[in-house]
């Protein structure tokens, strides 16, 4: 995380619903996104920052909180001065406006003909029409209606009839710089408003990394976190499953590794249960005179290092080819089960058989 640019590309989980901070600003000012709720944390100093309120400015809140911050002291540095830290704030330390260096991910479609080149075998029966979703900063992946777009590598399919490619690039990957250089912050904030503001469309509803999954009542979780110890332990605890899954997803997202220990699980669920006001553990109902209260199970004897890194391979296993990493995170539901090469030839997704709308590439550390 010492690349601005990668700082960045951690908030593409950022919450919607978290408007008083700019994304951009916390990045530039040495944050990236830690999770759950608003929690950041500097890749230099290690500070964790939560809870900003409107008015909060990234830099004031770091130099409060964390004054030694290495981060900081090179950005106090002479102007002209050796960057040793990230060479993208060489601009600041001369009092200018740093330059934005977060490259496409494809610069080979930088180009709008190049992409429009792409839709050359773009299916009669698809929706969408190539000129738009080119212009928009997508290109044809060639399998069924499935595009990218060239700079955030965000991937969209299934479009239908009406849908507008600037509104669903803002829709669904709204952190994409090519998309805040052409359009602008206010119509990647208006697009959020709308989808976001509707009951159907909420991030609880669409499930976000921040919400929970859907399934259907009735039917066991299936999400392969919840088989492991740690997650176990926060649920014979009396933690709920989908706030703990999410969690478990969405570390697994940002770090590529699970939670080590049960601790480390529960401090983050009880700080998601401060931010979103909920409770998180169900308190248990007192036996009943014709029910019979089951002794206590014993805990279950620690496991070997071994069967730690059986497990641990085991979760980011594609679900699908059980051969390759997991790799690709499907829009809305945010789940990461399968790898690049399976991922195109999926309508639905494995774990809540939510239509996939579209996919973003997830980079493990």
């Amino acid at each position: 995380m010492r690349s601005e640019a990668e700082r960045q590309r951690s908030f593409r989980a950022w919450p919607h619903t978290c408007r008083t901070v700019s994304p951009a600003e916390l990045a530039r000012s040495g944050f990236y996104y830690l999770g759950p709720g608003d929690r950041v944390q500097c890749f230099s100093c290690g500070g964790v920052l939560r809870s900003w309120e409107p008015g909060d400015r990234p830099d004031t809140e770091h130099r409060k909180f964390f004054p030694s911050c290495p981060f900081l002291q090179v950005r106090r540095g002479p102007p002209g001065g050796t960057d040793s830290v990230d060479g993208q704030i060489l601009g600041q330390l001369s009092g200018e406006e740093p330059d934005r260096t977060w490259e496409p991910v494809c610069p080979q479609m930088a180009g709008e003909g190049d992409r429009l080149g792409s839709f050359s075998t773009w299916p009669r029966y698809a929706n969408g029409d190539p000129q738009q979703l080119a212009g928009a900063g997508f290109f044809y992946t060639g399998h069924r209606d499935h595009v990218k777009c060239f700079h955030c590598d965000g991937g969209l399919r299934n479009w239908e009839q009406g849908d507008d490619p600037w509104t669903e690039h803002a829709k669904w990957f709204p952190m994409c710089d090519f998309l805040l250089q052409v359009k602008g912050e206010a119509f990647i904030r208006s697009v959020q408003e709308s989808f976001f503001s509707s009951p159907e469309t909420s991030p609880e509803s669409v499930g976000s990394y921040e919400g929970s999954p859907v399934s259907s009542p009735g039917s066991p979780p299936v999400c392969p976190f919840l088989s492991t110890s740690v997650a176990q332990g926060a649920l014979q605890m009396g933690f709920k499953r989908n706030r703990v899954s999410s969690l478990m997803i969405n570390r697994f997202i940002l770090t590529g590794s699970c939670y080590g220990s049960v601790s480390e699980l529960v401090t983050d669920l009880i700080q998601a249960e401060e931010i979103h006001g909920t409770e998180s553990v169900s308190v248990p109902r007192a036996p009943t005179q014709r029910e019979r209260p089951e002794p206590p199970k014993e805990p279950a004897p620690p496991l070997s290092t071994e069967e730690q890194l059986r497990q641990l391979k085991e979760e980011r296993m594609c679900k699908v080819c059980m051969d390759n990493d997991v790799s690709m995170v499907f829009v809305p539901c945010g789940h990461l089960v399968v790898c690049t090469e399976c991922a195109p030839n999926l309508r639905h997704c494995p774990i809540c058989r939510a239509a996939i709308r579209g996919s973003v590439r997830a980079f493990m550390s």
